[in-house]
């Protein structure tokens, strides 16, 4: 039995700046720091500063929004033997696999400095929160035809949790490229000076994906294993 990995990402309102981060510890973070998609407001963004990758960076942020793609933290992998025509096999199952997108309050901040339309900003932050809350609802959709793509081995129990959670790993690295290049993709046509039209042509567009995969919303447990509740 393994634990699944997970994904990390922070996006930012610059041209070009979406930096992927280590993984999230859940028994790390403090749950109530953490908020699954909903309206964002300006008390989300409770950082003291900007995060350390810009402490000495000449150009600050108008805003970091610290957004997580999680995995349940309940998701288990297992291998069950089968034996066929005297050949024993392994087979991976995967339990309760399912994915959210989730913001990091204490983490995310907001630039003072600027005087950039506070509403702008927000709506911007906002449209980054939902393309990850849709690249999480697509993981959703399509978890049935992971499980279902998984690997057999005919090694070992351990040889096959091994080989599904690097086949599982790679799947999700491949939908992390995605969600940088759609978000890179975002900033760099609303970011270069006020761009309202193009960011409400990015705001109906993502509204319409989080409609049409509204069936795949999970609202995980991200509470740390082994911690008293709150």
């Amino acid at each position: 039995m393994r634990r699944i990995l997970l994904l990390c990402c922070v996006c930012l309102l610059l041209p070009g700046s979406v930096w992927a981060g280590p993984p999230l510890d859940l028994s790390r973070v403090d749950s109530l720091d953490l908020t699954g998609y909903r309206s964002l407001r300006r008390d989300d963004f409770s950082g003291a500063h900007a995060p350390a990758q810009f402490l000495h960076s000449q150009v600050l942020p108008v805003a970091v929004s610290c957004i997580y793609v999680v995995v349940n933290p309940g998701a288990r992998i297992y291998a069950e033997p089968r034996i066929v025509d005297g050949v024993t096999t392994y087979v991976p199952l995967v339990s309760d696999l399912s994915f959210q997108a989730v913001l990091s309050r204490s983490c995310s901040w907001w630039n003072k400095e600027h005087s950039v339309s506070p509403a702008y900003v927000l709506e911007h932050e906002q449209i980054h929160f939902a393309l990850y809350e849709v690249a999480a609802r697509r993981l959703n959709q399509s978890a049935a035809g992971l499980i279902r793509s998984l690997p057999v081995s005919t090694k070992s129990a351990q040889s096959a949790i091994a080989s599904t959670q690097q086949f599982l790993q790679q799947s999700l690295n491949r939908m992390m490229q995605q969600i940088v290049k759609d978000n890179t993709r975002f900033d760099r046509e609303t970011s270069f000076g006020f761009q309202p039209d193009r960011q409400e042509r990015w705001r109906r567009s993502a509204d319409g994906d989080l409609a049409d995969l509204a069936a795949h919303a999970v609202e995980l447990d991200l509470r740390p294993r082994g911690k008293p509740d709150r």
